[in-house]
């Protein structure tokens, strides 16, 4: 068989073991997610509910909601021709057990209530105070310079997502959901 036959021989298993895993989990149950708001400010609480509609009966191992906040780094303009570095950190995490190990049986639905608190951002740093007014607090060295002067000023857009996700640990196949949230935090 040439190489092009097997790529597609892979690649048809891979979207099958996708399509089964799905239609398991469906078949399963599923997880809904309710939230009375999705903006939130800094230090406040999340609070929902997460509803588990079983269609067959399975064992569960726990329930967990995990609060995230993934922090997304652009920079661009650092080389010559104009590419873009990204560089992605997860800069916060909160993971609560809402519910242990526990039988479901066929057509069983059970509400759970949780809460995880948002982080309050850290305290900005104050400037320190030179005595001297309008003094730029940073001085460009030769190496910035020629960068500038060279059109290759870097820019710098950086921005924190926030996802609140569910998931149920089951013997055989988990199952999950997940809504992203606003959150008034710029920075961690």
């Amino acid at each position: 068989m040439n190489a092009t036959l097997w790529i597609f021989i892979v690649i048809a298993a891979v979207v099958v073991a996708i399509v089964a895993n799905g239609r398991a989990r469906r078949a399963r149950g599923s997880i809904d997610l309710s939230l009375p708001k999705t903006h939130y400010g800094p230090g406040e609480v999340v609070r929902g509910q997460v509803t588990v509609n079983a269609k067959q009966a399975f064992e569960a191992e726990r329930l967990v909601v995990t609060l995230t906040a993934t922090e997304t780094t652009e920079t661009s303009g650092m080389t010559k021709d104009g590419s873009t570095e990204r560089s992605t950190d997860q800069v916060f995490r909160d993971e609560r057990e809402v519910a242990g190990a526990r039988a479901y049986a066929a057509g069983d639905t059970q509400t759970y209530d949780f809460e995880v608190p948002l982080p309050e951002p850290a305290p900005k740093e104050e400037a320190a105070e030179t005595g001297v007014p309008d003094e730029p607090k940073y001085k460009l060295g030769k190496a910035s310079f020629m960068k500038e002067k060279a059109g290759l000023t870097p820019t710098t857009t950086t921005e924190l997502r926030w996802r609140l996700s569910v998931r149920l640990a089951a013997k055989g196949v988990d199952l999950g959901t997940a809504r992203a949230l606003d959150v008034d935090i710029e920075k961690l």
